[in-house]
């Protein structure tokens, strides 16, 4: 009899916005219900640029969860006009994907395997 810990699986990594859309689209037009359970914002203050990097964590009902990654490069002299705001428990799961497939600079998806 082992004592180890169960192995999981490594996740995938997605960096071709093609194939991520691809990806996201079809969980959206497949009917199962996601839920957005986390939203991240990290701040890199850099010397010319600054950037914004957002993780936001889904988890469907059939026990998908995937992690969609956006950065956003920012001139130093940026003042951004309309701030984007996120909310786990107010927003609509696939609003948030559709709006982050629709422009929301998309670097990676991460799924991680039921």
């Amino acid at each position: 009899m082992s004592l180890a810990a169960p192995q999981q699986a490594e996740p995938i990594v997605k960096d071709d916005i093609a194939e991520i859309r691809t990806i996201v689209t079809d969980l959206l037009a497949s009917g199962v219900q996601i839920n957005l359970e986390q939203h991240q914002t990290r701040f890199v203050d850099g010397d010319t640029e600054n950037l914004i990097i957002e993780n936001f964590l889904f988890a469907s009902e059939d026990g998908l969860v995937f992690t969609v990654t956006s950065e956003r490069v920012l001139d130093k002299n940026y003042q951004p006009k309309v701030v984007s705001y996120f909310d786990v428990t107010d927003d609509d799961a696939q609003k948030v994907l559709l709006s982050l497939l629709g422009g929301g600079n998309i670097k990676t998806l991460t799924i991680n395997k039921k």
